[in-house]
This record gives structure tokens, C-alpha cells and sequence, in this order.
């Protein structure tokens, strides 16, 4: 088996969300890796998959919320896994701000080792100028940082000051605790 503790700070996912019907052609690509690539961290975005062997290669488990249950995250941590929140809805552009700061609190609330963002700063076009009301829009879950309109420079949303607060929030109930 694999050691979690002995891996370094880089994380690689193969495949991104992978039916239940892929899970020979996962593992097998993920023992592939792990096997040439020991020190790296494989993250896999699914719930665990009971008898399908991945206990063994995924090091990481981005859970999404629509299927993030405690008994489950607990069970992961046991065997030594790490367990991120994946709930990109929680920062997007249609929701409150105060959702993205409880992102920090639900990763201390269920004891989780991360959370994973799928992207920053995806835009189709110039985002001080587009706007869209349509849900398949995901790039409204990736815009945590826009480029200044005359120089380019990186400009910080409210969003990510509030994940960052979140965060901070979460380190503060973490030492409380101890």
C-alpha cells in the first residue's frame, strides 16, 4: 500500500470526475502513475468506490457536496487519505459572499485537509463587460481574480476575501480546539 504521510506537496489528478463505469480504466491508470510518480499525491473528484480497489491508488479525495457524507470522510481519514470539499457552487458569481466564507468553516466542521478550486480566473471574453444569466456558464465558479482593465495586474473579488477569511476563520477554530 501506499504511505499518504511520505508524499510530497504536488497533487496530480488523471481524470476529472469519473463515471462509476470507468473505475477499471481509473485504477489502472492511477496504479500506472502512483508506481512511476511515488512521491506525488493522486487526487481523485468522486466518493470512494467500495470494492473498485482505488483505496489503494488515491491519495486525495476531492468529494463533491451533493455526495459528501461524514461517516464516509471518517473512514477515508482512518486508512490515512486526505479529504478536500469540492463545492465550486459555494464561490460562484450567483451566490452570497457569506457562502464562500463558509467554506472554511464547513472544512473545519467535518475535519477536512483542503478544498479544491477548479479554476480562478476563467473568463470567455472580457470580464468586466460579460455578463450571462445562464447556469452552464461554470465560469461563474471560477472568478476569484480579474486583470485590471488598463494594466492587466491582478485584482483581488470580494469572493476571495471571504475564502480567505473562511480560511482563516477555519485555522482559528482548529487552534481553539487544541
Amino acid at each position: 500500500l501506499r504511505d499518504p504521510q511520505k508524499k510530497g506537496r504536488f497533487a496530480y489528478e488523471i481524470w476529472d470526475e469519473p463515471g462509476i463505469e470507468y473505475m477499471p480504466q481509473v485504477n489502472a491508470l492511477y496504479k500506472a502513475f502512483g508506481d512511476r510518480f511515488p512521491d506525488i499525491s493522486l487526487e481523485l473528484t468522486r466518493e470512494s468506490y467500495a470494492g473498485g480497489g482505488l483505496e489503494d491508488v488515491a491519495d486525495i479525495w476531492a468529494v463533491g457536496l451533493t455526495k459528501f457524507k461524514s461517516k464516509y470522510t471518517q473512514d477515508i481519514q482512518k486508512r490515512g487519505d486526505k479529504v478536500w470539499l469540492y463545492a465550486n457552487q459555494w464561490h460562484g458569481l450567483d451566490r452570497q459572499v457569506t457562502d464562500t466564507r463558509a467554506i472554511g468553516w464547513a472544512l473545519w466542521k467535518y475535519n477536512l485537509n483542503g478544498y479544491l478550486l477548479w479554476g480562478i480566473n476563467r473568463w470567455p471574453g472580457d470580464p468586466w463587460t460579460t455578463v450571462s444569466a445562464k447556469k452552464t456558464d461554470h465560469y461563474k465558479r471560477a472568478t476569484f481574480v480579474y486583470p485590471h482593465p488598463t494594466t492587466g495586474e491582478i485584482v483581488p473579488s470580494l469572493r476571495l476575501e471571504f475564502f480567505r477569511e473562511g480560511l482563516e476563520d477555519m485555522l482559528l477554530l482548529r487552534a481553539v480546539e487544541k
